[in-house]
């Protein structure tokens, strides 16, 4: 049985829709975990290397890029719907909105495979579009 990440409940559609960027990245460290929500860690400032942007741009520009810092929520309970913790070093789909040029929240993480990149791209073909416009508009 394939492992759960965070967001996994989300359908990719869902996840475009309520978030601002759908980025690639790489994590370099897993960040600090405090309490969250019920049944859940949350995950502040985990560093991820941002190699691409899913996201269609009108300027073919992203409105991130470099390293960054992500918070998520890892789902612990109830077990049958607990998520694995991240892997330094391996490459993720996140699905984020923009909290400042270089903070993020993702609301769902998948392994990054060409499966999962399809995925988005025929969601955005589909007509998923993020809820609040333009992802660069949070950026002030």
């Amino acid at each position: 049985m394939e492992a759960r990440h965070p967001g996994a409940e989300l359908r990719t559609r869902d996840a475009i829709e309520q978030t601002t960027v759908v980025l690639t990245g790489t994590l370099v460290d897993p960040g600090v975990v405090s309490a969250g929500p019920p049944g859940a860690h949350a995950i502040d400032a985990a560093t991820f290397r941002i190699d691409r942007t899913l996201t269609p741009t009108a300027a073919g520009t992203s409105p991130v890029a470099g390293t960054v810092r992500v918070s998520y929520n890892r789902q612990l309970f109830p077990e049958a719907s607990a998520e694995a913790p991240l892997e330094r070093g391996r490459s993720y789909v996140l699905f984020a909105s923009i909290l400042s040029p270089q903070r993020l929240f993702a609301l769902k993480i998948v392994p990054h495979n060409e499966e999962a990149v399809r995925v988005v791209a025929s969601a955005f073909d589909g007509g998923a579009r993020h809820s609040s416009g333009d992802p660069g508009d949070r950026i002030a």
